[in-house]
């Protein structure tokens, strides 16, 4: 039975949107904190507005549509431009007016069970021929988890063996994702930075000896990539050769083979017998 987010209300669609949407976010403040010329020219900007605005203010100029501009610049440079958009999403309330809690309903506990069926249908075609953009949603699961952790209340202890199955699991088959272009995810990196859990034995390490076991993988998986490309390739052409096979035309033995130059038969001199008799006379 498919998770509920209140009495009737389905959730688990929107559990997998909700991945999909911090992944994005995660995706976006990757690339803005590797943007060095970004930054560079976000600071020099942030410069001219303020002394245009201290402009403004000397004159007593400023209007409420400048004023508006001001806190638009504030959020930007809080969340965006800080590459904190992930944070901001999972920080926010999501019972501003305590409905969950005065229906003593369990939002994490929710999250926890949609992200839970996520990432068990995800590692089960990771590195199979089903395989589709499961590396890439488990980006999504990792993000829920943190999202988890937010929601936790401060009385109630974190699910150790999820913890676990994070950091064992998908990363023994995946080390380091491909975001985008030159944005690499790193899923052990990502919970030691938002959901450390040092408690849960053999689940902690600081960043570099990450990064190195994930290049030695990485390596190591290289090492065996012209092996397995050539098998591909064998077996590529054993599937052009049995698919050449059965699409070729077949000519049953015994029935007479046409040539360009031969005439074809008027269809008022054409007959059954006259065409047995031909077929008898080529054999």
């Amino acid at each position: 039975q498919s998770p509920v987010f209140g009495e009737g209300v389905p959730m688990f669609r929107l559990g997998k949107a909700i991945g999909i949407a911090l992944r994005l976010l995660i995706t976006v403040d990757s690339a803005v904190a590797s943007n060095e010329d970004l930054q560079h020219a976000w600071a020099m900007y942030k410069d001219v507005v303020m002394e245009w605005s201290e402009q403004k203010r000397s004159d007593d100029e400023l209007d409420e549509e400048f004023e508006s501009f001001e806190r638009m610049m504030v959020q930007l440079d809080f969340s965006l431009m800080s590459s904190r958009s992930f944070i901001a999403a999972i920080e926010q309330n999501f019972d501003p007016r305590g409905r969950f809690q005065a229906a003593k309903y369990q939002v994490h506990e929710e999250i926890r069970h949609i992200l839970t069926t996520l990432y068990a249908q995800n590692c089960e075609r990771v590195n199979t021929q089903e395989e589709t953009t499961e590396k890439l949603d488990c980006v999504g699961v990792y993000a829920m988890y943190v999202l988890y952790r937010h929601l936790l209340p401060p009385n109630v202890v974190p699910d150790a063996k999820l913890h676990k199955s994070l950091w064992s699991v998908f990363p023994a088959m995946c080390p380091m994702m491909n975001l985008f272009g030159p944005l690499h995810f790193f899923p052990r990196e990502f919970m030691m930075l938002h959901a450390p859990y040092e408690a849960v034995r053999g689940c902690s390490a600081d960043s570099s000896e990450i990064r190195e076991t994930a290049a030695a993988l990485v390596l190591k998986w290289d090492g065996s990539f012209q092996a397995r490309a050539d098998k591909l390739r064998l077996s590529a052409l054993g599937w052009l050769a049995m698919a050449d096979s059965e699409l070729s035309p077949t000519i049953v033995e015994g029935y007479p083979r046409f040539d360009d130059n031969d005439e074809i038969v008027d269809g008022d001199n054409f007959t059954l017998a006259s065409s047995l008799a031909d077929v008898e006379t080529a054999s």
